[in-house]
């Protein structure tokens, strides 16, 4: 573990406590002193969980260590006293786990039924365990420890749906969506883990006909460990993406017929027609196809992104933007260094300026480098993308409360499809007309896209106080983009002979000009004034510029 200002993952711990926080019946509880007890906040502010989290701290202080005081036998005690869990979870934290304390010797001594509860240390080093990779791997371990009899197979095709868990992103609204695929194609739910499982519901993770796992980061362990014990084929494919989806329905189709050849059951499906798997069972399920081909699609195509975030997420999002959007992406990047090389092979064909790395200084000197037209990146990435003055929508993990919705919002699926398509548009879309409103003030409201009087346009460059004060401000000095205080453009000093020299008034209209085309516009009124033999650059002659140029 790093110590900094801001971390893309949380602790080991904090994978653990989203596990019991998705469950029935389980309860963690963090072996730890009391400034490591913010758990608790995460998941009733941010989540919006309506129910008290199941994590209890038991304290660890001066007087548990200087007078070899056990806490935590009376704080398993009371736990199973307020809340009869069926497992209680004993974690540390990062400030505990230096002690190196036997925690098996120190729950021993709790007086608790037999055969009521159960205790289970999960213990990963904080220092080297991040918080994803502690969660996946408490679902591994739960899958081993509960799924351990064959059963037979339910009468139905039935799948297992692993991975969807407490603070997942979108992960509630991704789990409607695969619901709603699976009844378009007859396909029943055996059991959703860990989101509503229960420690007795596990047992029954060996009756499904398939696992599906579309997380990478979440529970495709799990899905492996049943795929090796009983031969259920593990669908580890992630429906993002209008075609991503449509591979996804194919595997899940060949996965519920390899397990029915293997178990002679009878299993004879096709993929239905797409129209089957809209909301009204008519209309095509997702727009992004035709909408590629609108106006408004047009407009921005060939835009150059930037992606940022866990496995997951940026892989599907390169691979849409590239494929489905026809948007340029100029880098993409992560913040999970232990599948490095599977990311750099999975982005490879879409873009070549990758970025793996969990320091967010990095990251944002890779965008700073970059200028991207957008960005598609975690909660850090919107505070970076806002000094650069570049739009930005959040699409992973770690985000903040915006991000758990009220409302019906899935990545996933088809539906999943439709959501992202508007989320990315109205991003580009929302950052072009601020700039657009920046260059011309209140100019052209009402004017039915009447062209504008240049008259009218340079009133606006000379007199409005919003374009002349700002918090900040952009100059623009040989082609590149540097922060300057907020201060009025000073006139220019007489320039040097053979070197070109701008105008307070046309430096604050190149200003006002779209920072993605900012610097080419640079680039062409110096070429022009130099062709003309101009060694002043006006407003006036930046407007016949424009006009030479359409």
């Amino acid at each position: 573990m790093r110590m900094s200002y801001w971390e893309y993952q949380g602790t080991a711990h904090t994978g653990v406590a989203r596990v019991a926080n998705s469950m029935n019946g389980v309860y963690a509880i963090m072996y730890s002193p009391v400034g490591d007890t913010y758990i608790n906040s995460m998941f009733t502010m941010i989540e919006r969980n309506k129910r008290f989290p199941p994590v209890t701290t038991s304290v660890l202080d001066l007087q548990t260590m200087g007078m070899g005081v056990n806490r935590l036998a009376p704080t398993l005690e009371q736990v199973y006293a307020d809340h009869h869990p069926d497992l209680m979870i004993v974690a540390c934290t990062c400030s505990s786990i230096l002690l190196q304390e036997d925690l098996g010797a120190l729950t021993k001594s709790a007086e608790l039924p037999e055969g009521k509860t159960e205790v289970l240390i999960y213990a990963p080093n904080p220092y080297r365990v991040e918080e994803d990779e502690a969660a996946n791997g408490l679902l591994t371990l739960l899958t081993k420890r509960y799924a351990t009899v064959a059963l037979p197979p339910t009468p139905k095709p039935s799948v297992n749906i692993i991975g969807t868990i407490s603070l997942g992103f979108h992960h509630k609204q991704d789990l409607v969506s695969l619901k709603r695929m699976l009844n378009t194609l007859g396909v029943e739910v055996n059991l959703v883990f860990p989101e509503g499982a229960s420690i007795p519901d596990l047992k029954r993770l060996p009756q499904a006909w398939a696992t599906i796992a579309p997380y990478r980061e979440m529970g495709q362990d799990a899905a492996k460990v049943l795929e090796e014990l009983y031969g259920i084929p593990a669908v580890l494919t992630t429906p993002l993406g209008v075609m991503a989806t449509r591979e996804w329905v194919r595997a899940v189709i060949a996965a519920l017929s390899k397990f029915a050849a293997a178990h002679n059951l009878p299993y004879n499906a096709e993929e239905p027609a797409l129209a089957a798997f809209s909301m009204d069972q008519h209309s095509t399920p997702s727009n992004l196809p035709w909408f590629t081909y609108t106006a408004d699609v047009q407009s921005f195509s060939s835009r150059k992104a930037f992606v940022f975030g866990d496995f997951t997420h940026t892989v599907g999002l390169v691979r849409l933007l590239a494929t489905e959007l026809d948007v340029q992406v100029v880098g993409a990047g992560t913040y999970d260094k232990r599948r490095e090389q599977e990311f750099l092979e999975a982005v490879a064909p879409y873009t070549k300026e990758t970025i793996i790395s969990v320091e967010f200084d990095k990251v944002r000197k890779k965008i700073g480098e970059l200028q991207p037209d957008v960005v598609l990146g975690t909660q850090m990435e919107r505070h970076t993308s806002a000094g650069f003055d570049i739009p930005c929508a959040t699409i992973s993990n770690p985000t903040h409360i915006e991000d758990f919705p009220l409302g019906y919002q899935p990545f996933l699926g088809y539906d999943g499809s439709n959501y992202i398509t508007d989320r990315i548009y109205h991003t580009m879309t929302l950052g072009l007309e601020k700039h657009l409103i920046e260059m011309f003030g209140d100019a052209g409201l009402g004017t039915s896209g009447a062209e504008l009087p240049t008259e009218k346009i340079n009133e606006n460059f000379r007199h409005s106080e919003e374009l002349r004060v700002k918090a900040e401000q952009l100059a623009v000095d040989g082609g590149s983009v540097m922060e300057v205080k907020p201060t009025p453009a000073p006139e220019p000093a007489k320039a040097p002979v053979g070197e070109l020299t701008w105008t307070s008034e046309a430096t604050q209209a190149l200003k006002q000009i779209p920072f993605f085309v900012r610097p080419k516009v640079h680039k062409r009124v110096e070429e022009y004034a130099r062709q003309h033999g101009h060694s002043v650059i006006t407003l006036d002659l930046v407007y016949e510029v424009k006009e030479k140029a359409g």
